[in-house]
């Protein structure tokens, strides 16, 4: 939609760099942590219902929110 605008109506968005930076450093992290639960869950070949697991479903997937 930004590009839509600022092609068509002549518009431009402000720009956050600090905020986008600060979005992908708190996903990233947020996706390491998730990724070694869910490798070390697997390895011991158990089901992981603790951590970020126990509070959502597909927390790996809700993540790429941030990113």
């Amino acid at each position: 939609m930004a590009f839509y605008f600022n092609s068509r109506l002549n518009f431009s968005f402000p720009r956050f760099p600090a905020l986008g930076v600060a979005l992908l450093t708190v996903g990233i992290v947020f996706w390491l942590l998730c990724y070694r639960q869910i490798s070390k869950a697997y390895r011991r070949d158990e089901l992981l219902t603790t951590g970020c697991y126990s509070r959502v479903r597909h927390p790996i997937y809700s993540i790429w929110a941030f990113l």
